[in-house]
């Protein structure tokens, strides 16, 4: 979803541009004479330094959206119209599962909401976990698996509609 957003005005620009590069262990995403904007992943957050501001400190906090929607989310919180925002697909479907009075707005939700963590750049491995899984699939071992672990009709269908991506043989 969105990323929490700092700016701070700073009276060395480049000796805080020295010192943070060293803190978030890389160089900012934008420098320009006056401004310097790290997009940093692990936390989330948009931290920008800048000369532009009238005194050193604390020049503002928000939030920053990512889209439309995300804005309209935020928005929405900010204005006691929902209560809550995820983009947890997983999250939404068990909530919704079990409570009747909450309502899913339409629109994109992820069919595909699991993942398997591999080593990078190992397509050669990747395939044959892809290939793997699509075989247990295609032959009902994942069901069985599925029906043992989870219960047969459990609430809350993974993947999503009950659909796996198949590749072409």
């Amino acid at each position: 979803m969105s990323r929490l957003h700092v700016h701070l005005s700073v009276d060395d620009l480049e000796q805080n541009i020295r010192f943070y590069s060293a803190l978030f262990g890389t160089t900012p995403s934008v420098c320009k004479d006056d401004y310097a904007k790290w997009d940093l992943v692990e936390p989330a957050v948009n931290f920008a330094i800048s000369k532009r501001g009238a005194q050193t400190g604390l020049d503002h906090v928000g939030i920053q959206a990512e889209n439309a929607q995300e804005l309209a989310a935020v928005q929405a919180l900010r204005d006691g119209a929902v209560e809550g925002y995820t983009e947890d697909n997983i999250t939404l479907l068990a909530l919704a599962a079990g409570d009747p009075d909450l309502e899913l707005l339409p629109g994109g939700h992820n069919p595909v909401q699991f993942g398997i963590g591999l080593p990078e750049n190992d397509s050669e491995w990747r395939d044959a976990v892809n290939v793997a899984l699509q075989e247990l699939w295609k032959n009902g071992s994942y069901q069985k698996i599925y029906d043992k672990w989870l219960g047969p009709g459990a609430e809350i269908e993974l993947p999503p509609g009950g659909q796996m991506e198949i590749w072409p043989e």
